[in-house]
């Protein structure tokens, strides 16, 4: 809706945790975009509007690792996986 109308959406703070964006949200200082588990617990249901968003929002995420880190064996097998890309500027691809 947002995207085709044309507008842009500007945040005017950026808080450090999901907790304080929904205790501000609470507190009726605007709005937020959250992950549906951030506000599937029953306080959140019980004093919050909750829908979901039209179209869907999706987000590439990184894995990185220092160069010189031995890796375990879940992170071996993380990063063998087809969905992730490993190399340098593999976020660009």
């Amino acid at each position: 809706m947002v995207v085709r109308s044309g507008t842009s959406l500007k945040p005017l703070m950026i808080l450090g945790s999901v907790e304080a964006i929904k205790g501000m949200v609470k507190a009726g200082l605007g709005c937020a975009v959250l992950p549906g588990m951030a506000v599937a617990d029953k306080e959140s249901q019980g004093e919050l509007v909750v829908g979901p968003l039209t179209p869907k929002l999706s987000r590439r995420l990184c894995v990185i690792v220092r160069q010189d880190k031995r890796l375990d064996i879940g992170l071996r097998k993380t990063l063998a996986c087809p969905q992730v890309a490993v190399g340098r500027g593999a976020a660009n691809q």
